[in-house]
């Protein structure tokens, strides 16, 4: 038996959510804050078996992994700026595997 313990951008949570459970998984949410800008983020527990690693962390990079998308930027209306849209890096994630000695649902 395997833990991930995923901590992902909160805008990711949703979705991710939702694709794991549909497949079968898991998971405990926790709402948690950290990096140093303080942003959301959520915390997410997920046991599995040791051959369903490698399945999760691949469904966890694409869906909450860093990419660049298309995002409006503010502009500066008091010099002139119109806002404008700008290629930004979103999204990204910290994964852990632990091993787990022993597992009950009671």
């Amino acid at each position: 038996m395997k833990l991930l313990i995923v901590v992902i951008q909160a805008d990711d949570t949703p979705r991710v959510i939702e694709a794991l459970t549909h497949s079968g998984y898991r998971v405990t949410k926790i709402a948690t804050v950290g990096g140093w800008l303080r942003k959301a983020n959520t915390t997410l527990l997920i046991g599995l078996h040791d051959n369903q690693v490698w399945h999760a962390t691949k469904m966890l990079r694409r869906l909450a992994g860093q990419r660049t998308e298309l995002r409006l930027s503010h502009g500066d209306p008091a010099v002139g700026l119109a806002p404008d849209e700008v290629l930004v890096e979103v999204g990204g994630l910290a994964l852990f595997v632990l091993d787990v000695e022993r597992s009950e649902h009671l």
